[in-house]
């Protein structure tokens, strides 16, 4: 998941001063009395002030802080709150009261910081998994119940595999430690392996200059839906290596021998051509606008030869189709290869926008944030999501 924008000026702009003064006085930080001097009467530190007084404290306590509010600020929106609550839930502690108190997404965040820090951390591990893009969808796996995918056994022996397989075909991984979590209807493995040994000039704690020799790891996370047999992939690898990996995680965790089909759809792509399709939405979702704003079409039998047509148009939700006859381009000679939608859910300017792109076979850049589920839900409304019978070609 990309970072959030962070800078310190920018953070403590918005923030009440009876709540920076309690995350001072957490961090056992003395808070001078000038911080509380405003510009306006709003309750608000003084920007310029607080940055001010921040880099001019010893550098533990710097980097201590600003590694707070980067924290902070990655859980300070609709999706990070609604974690926070979720998580909260799950040890029934009663938060959302005194969470809506709080006036926006980043007072609220560092309210959570502060008051309940045990579920913060919890929630900011499970955001992030929420935040993943760019994921490989797999469905069809065998269904198999928490208990049995979870244990501590399990997961040594997908750590040892990974390490086999990336020894073998690379020559790194010679560590690797997962983590797994179970939440709400989905468990998540978090690999990671280690990455080739790097040599770094870095500082010690004496600020001298000095080469050391790290090891670095890459990542791997695993999602695997308990109620449906689906398996989400996320990891920077090309797709015969995505198979491979997708192939050990089925065998070692699901204990399921069969191999996967080197191309398994996740999407009905080429209905997207047939000038019937269309983006119809539910009254009750309060959607704005959706359209197809985008495909990009490749010739069956040279598939190097592609076509891109956009049409970027909420007020004409036909227009790839015309553009498709005006050019008089035959469908059956093509494959749509990726497909791009636009959304507008209720919100301000981009509050509430999704851009959605699908590309075959198998990739979504949808996250698991509440928006993008429910771009995900339209996904299957306009009948393009296959289930795992319709998906092997």
């Amino acid at each position: 998941m990309a970072k959030r924008n962070f800078t310190i000026p920018h953070f403590v702009r918005n923030i009440n001063i009876e709540l920076l003064q309690a995350y001072f006085k957490q961090a056992n930080i003395s808070y001078p009395d000038f911080l509380n001097v405003t510009e306006k009467d709003n309750n608000k530190p003084n920007e310029e002030a607080i940055t001010k007084f921040i880099n001019s404290l010893d550098t533990q306590y710097q980097e201590k802080i600003t590694n707070d509010f980067i924290e902070v600020n990655e859980l300070a929106y609709e999706g990070g709150i609604l974690s926070i609550i979720d998580v909260a839930n799950i040890f029934s502690v009663n938060i959302k009261d005194n969470i809506a108190e709080q006036e926006d997404y980043t007072n609220q965040a560092l309210y959570c910081f502060i008051e309940y820090n045990n579920i913060f951390v919890k929630a900011s591990q499970f955001a992030y998994y929420e935040g993943l893009t760019s994921k490989s969808i797999i469905h069809g796996l065998v269904k198999r119940p928490v208990e049995q995918i979870t244990t501590e056994e399990t997961r040594k022996k997908l750590e040892s595999e990974l390490k086999i397989y990336f020894k073998q075909t690379d020559g790194r991984g010679a560590n690797c430690k997962i983590d797994v979590v179970t939440y709400k209807d989905r468990v998540f493995y978090h690999a990671l392996p280690q990455n080739y040994t790097q040599i770094q000039s870095v500082y010690d704690n004496k600020g001298d200059l000095k080469r050391a020799t790290v090891k670095p790891t890459f990542e791997i996370v695993y999602i695997y839906y308990l109620e449906e047999g689906k398996l989400e992939f996320s990891g920077n690898f090309r797709e015969k290596r995505r198979k491979h990996l997708v192939n050990i995680f089925n065998k070692v965790v699901l204990q399921d021998d069969r191999k996967l089909e080197d191309k398994s759809q996740a999407f009905d792509f080429n209905k997207i051509i047939n000038s019937e399709f269309s983006t119809p939405t539910k009254l009750d979702d309060k959607i704005l606008w959706a359209y197809l704003k985008q495909i990009r079409l490749s010739y069956k039998y040279i598939p190097s030869k592609k076509v891109t047509l956009e049409f970027d148009d909420k007020g004409n939700k036909g227009a790839i189709h015309e553009m498709i006859k005006e050019l008089n381009l035959n469908i059956e000679q093509l494959n749509v290869t990726q497909a791009t939608f636009k959304i507008k859910f209720e919100g301000i300017g981009n509050k509430g926008s999704v851009t959605a792109i699908i590309s075959y076979p198998d990739k979504c850049n949808l996250s698991d944030t509440p928006t993008h589920e429910k771009a995900k839900e339209y996904l299957r409304y306009w009948g393009l999501e296959l289930n795992h019978e319709k998906g092997n070609n």
